[in-house]
């Protein structure tokens, strides 16, 4: 049986854990006392000293450590700060020694306890199924109105005032997978496109932002007035 070990955040106490753990097949643990914390803090703590400490933008691990230059030195996007840490972890980490085994790798600990050798999930179904999820209405036209941007599905016309459920990447909301419940197992409908971003990339904490400085400023929130404000994001960054 595989465990994932975790401590008890809001995150990984929610039915989206719990849903990815039935579809992927594996039991979530969260620790029963601080004692077992170790399992969850130690590689964090590696991460921390030999990853993220020597990044630009760096703030160190408490307000005392904040280097007084962390937000100008700051340039890294999440994008590439992700492959920066799958980089370690693959490259350095998971070869780097267990103490506790003496002259064993983190990744041969591993593949030494393994019965059998796992068969990969394909990476397609493991990206839908890392995916946000969240339920709207199919408006008149086979429109669908998600965080403040319209979206518009090949299909969806058919399906307007059911209630369908969305599966979302927050790195890149311009698509969304749009799903139809039958009884107990999810039916793909189509893919829907945020209208006017569908060349755009926008993730979900951008599109918040540019909906409260377009309320504060009185303006109109649309398609069209978050593609403005995407296109003034990536005039001042070039």
């Amino acid at each position: 049986m595989t465990v994932a070990y975790t401590d008890g955040g809001k995150d990984f106490r929610s039915n989206h854990l719990s849903q990815i753990a039935a579809q992927l097949g594996f039991v979530c643990h969260l620790r029963d006392r601080p004692s077992e914390g170790g399992v969850v803090e130690r590689p964090f703590k590696t991460l921390n000293d030999q990853l993220f400490s020597t990044l630009p933008g760096y703030t160190g691990s408490n307000v005392q450590q904040r280097p007084e230059d962390a937000e100008k030195d700051a340039k890294l996007t999440l994008r590439e700060l992700e492959q920066l840490l799958v980089r370690y972890i693959v490259d350095h980490y998971n070869q780097s020694i267990d103490a506790r085994m003496g002259d064993q790798t983190w990744f041969a600990r591993w593949e030494a306890g393994l019965s059998a050798v796992p068969v990969p999930i394909p990476e397609r179904d493991l990206d839908i199924c890392l995916m946000k999820q969240s339920r709207r209405t199919v408006q008149r036209g086979g429109c669908l109105q998600f965080h403040n941007l319209m979206y518009r599905g090949e299909y969806l016309a058919g399906y307007a005032g059911e209630t369908v459920n969305l599966r979302f990447d927050p790195r890149d909301i311009t698509t969304i997978l749009v799903y139809r419940q039958e009884k107990n197992q999810e039916v793909f409908l189509t893919r829907a496109h945020a209208q006017a971003l569908e060349t755009e990339q926008l993730s979900l904490d951008e599109a918040l932002a540019a909906s409260r400085r377009l309320r504060t400023a009185g303006k109109t929130i649309s398609n069209q007035s978050v593609l403005q404000e995407v296109i003034e994001r990536d005039a001042s960054s070039s």
